[in-house]
């Protein structure tokens, strides 16, 4: 029996104008704090708004954030594919086009499809993403022949209007696909702000070529593998060492060759942070890099200007220390094995540590000074560990020495031993200021001030609870609810220093990885231990959240993936202020406040 496959409604061009712009107008988002006035009819009239008003305009406007792989009602590709008439009235409009997602395992795509999007949307700048809709499982990836095949169908259609492009991103299964992209990338691309070339199977080891041919002096971010990074060093790019703009995110994504002869220099990575990009370079992650063993004195010293988040996961050996003497306000460190003692900077204050266990946890908290310490996922907080955290040694050493508030998310530990420890470090509040000159202050550890557990799998009894409430001066939490996404690179902590967020530029080019949920604190200033809200008299607390508010505005809408923000150990005085939350962010944001007495 044959089957019936119904027509489309067929609508007057009118109804589809306006239909099409209700969809348009729920994937596009203000970039700053500008306060939208459209009609809450979402029935436009477009020629009554203004620039500022008028979605698509993209100095004011962007695309909202999307999970590519996740809604198959990606605007405006599926409606396109409706029928002849729908994907005329489409057309007429290029700033519906503006966005191109070309999915890799869409069969029934093709170039003159790629021709025909890219010409709609005439002369405008575009973003480019170049994707799976579907990531398939690891045993049924397409093999690498027939993904480079397409990524050259595709690519070649796109070189020429490379011009055009604001954001490139290709997210691709084999490290051969990037190299077959990267050679159609060159020529002027004056517009270009982001490129990411991510893949996630090391089938070759060749060198990338190409890109030296590429000229993009307005690109901020930069996602390669960490060979191609080092190629693209060696080769002169000089567009790598022309960077202009003043904040920049580096990202060196996955490279593991099968043979470990094929493994990146440690040496020449370091050559490519410690270059002229360096200065510009405000967040790094290396994810899943292979690096030479090398011995760690043959490392060049690393200088230290500006502020710099380093992000490490699934690192091995020297790697792990030696990368983290880069970072200089806030660290994250995920499934790294550490070989040696890290010697952090001390401007770095809040470090965040998942799944990271026994000696590999204690040699990167040895040297650790920051005040903030959050562990995710860490089981092995025994007696050992404490310990050391409690300085029950025979050098009297305290493990994060200056850590003041800590932490702990989804980890068991054992409750008589983080007791003990506590207590031994709480023994310096009865200190009498002879005895500390005697002792030497700099040698003294911080008691814990604030303690938040949550998701614990070492569940505390009511006398626990009692006894760390007794215990923690100012904030202690304790939550057994699972949080909604336990994704362990869904987390960032921004803590900012005074002088820093009072600049014009700091916030309005920053850019945080892809996160979910951020926590976010204010500093007097990069050494300060003490907030900002706790210094700030009562009569100027209300205008100087307003500035915050303002920067912390902008910078989300350069993270669109963000979803809960939290603010840590905010002062109760300035609860009115600080939950007074501009309406345009309230709409579409979960805000977290956790206050301390």
């Amino acid at each position: 029996m044959p089957t019936y496959t119904p027509r489309p409604l067929v609508f007057p061009n009118e109804i589809l104008l306006h239909i099409f712009r209700i969809a348009f107008d729920e994937c596009r988002e203000l970039k700053q704090e500008l306060t939208p006035i459209l009609p809450s009819s979402n029935v436009v009239d477009v020629n009554a708004l203004d620039e500022t008003q008028d979605t698509r305009n993209s100095e004011y406007w962007r695309w909202t954030f999307d999970e590519i792989g996740v809604s198959p009602t990606l605007f405006p590709f599926p409606q396109a594919d409706t029928c002849r008439q729908w994907r005329q009235v489409l057309a007429a409009d290029p700033a519906y086009w503006t966005r191109l997602v070309i999915f890799l395992d869409d069969v029934d795509a093709s170039s003159t499809y790629l021709r025909d999007y890219i010409s709609w949307s005439r002369d405008e700048l575009i973003h480019v993403r170049i994707a799976y809709r579907n990531r398939p499982a690891e045993q049924s990836h397409v093999g690498s022949i027939a993904e480079n095949a397409r990524i050259e169908l595709i690519m070649r259609e796109l070189a020429p209007h490379i011009h055009r492009c604001k954001s490139i991103r290709l997210d691709l299964t084999y490290r051969s696909s990037v190299l077959a992209a990267a050679r159609h990338l060159h020529g002027g691309a004056p517009h270009l702000q982001i490129l990411a070339l991510d893949s996630s199977i090391t089938d070759t080891a060749a060198s990338i070529v190409g890109l030296e041919d590429l000229s993009c002096p307005k690109l901020r971010h930069l996602h390669i593998d960490a060979k191609s990074l080092v190629d693209v060093r060696e080769a002169n790019v000089s567009w790598l060492h022309q960077l202009q703009h003043p904040y920049c995110t580096l990202v060196a994504s996955s490279y593991q060759p099968p043979d470990p002869r094929d493994a990146v220099s440690l040496y020449d990575f370091l050559r490519c942070i410690t270059g002229s990009i360096q200065p510009n370079l405000r967040f790094l992650a290396v994810r899943s890099v292979a690096f030479q063993e090398t011995d760690r004195s043959s490392i060049p010293y690393i200088s230290h200007r500006g502020q710099l988040m380093i992000h490490l996961v699934d690192l091995e050996g020297f790697a792990v220390p030696i990368l983290l003497q880069f970072a200089s306000s806030s660290a994250t460190v995920t499934r790294c094995g550490v070989a040696g003692l890290c010697h952090w900077w001390e401007g770095v204050s809040t470090l965040t540590v998942n799944s990271v266990c026994g000696h590999d946890l204690i040699k990167l908290l040895h040297r650790y000074q920051g005040f903030e310490l959050v562990l995710r996922h860490c089981t092995c907080l025994d007696d050992d560990f404490f310990r050391v955290f409690g300085g029950e040694n025979r050098y009297h050493f305290y493990l994060a020495g200056k850590t003041h508030r800590l932490s702990l998310i989804d980890c068991s530990f054992s409750v008589a031993a983080m007791q003990r420890a506590l207590t031994e470090r709480a023994e310096v509040k009865d200190m009498s200021p002879e005895l500390i000159n005697a002792v030497g202050s700099a040698d003294l550890p911080n008691y814990i001030d604030n303690l938040s557990i949550y998701q614990p799998r070492t569940v505390l009894t009511d006398e626990e609870k009692v006894w760390f409430g007794q215990h923690i001066d100012r904030n202690f939490e304790y939550s057994e609810e699972p949080e909604e996404d336990d994704e362990e690179d869904m987390w960032a902590i921004l803590s900012v220093p005074e002088d820093a967020l009072f600049q014009d530029d700091m916030f309005y080019s920053f850019q945080l990885p892809p996160v979910k949920y951020l926590g976010f604190r204010v500093y007097r200033s990069q050494s300060s231990t003490e907030p900002l809200d706790e210094t700030q008299p009562d009569q100027t607390a209300g205008p100087q959240y307003g500035r915050v508010w303002q920067k912390l505005q902008m910078m989300i809408s350069f993270t669109p993936s963000i979803q809960v923000v939290e603010f840590l150990t905010i002062d109760r005085r300035h609860k009115e202020g600080i939950e007074a939350v501009p309406p345009e962010l309230a709409g579409r944001l979960q805000f977290r406040y956790v206050y301390q007495d």
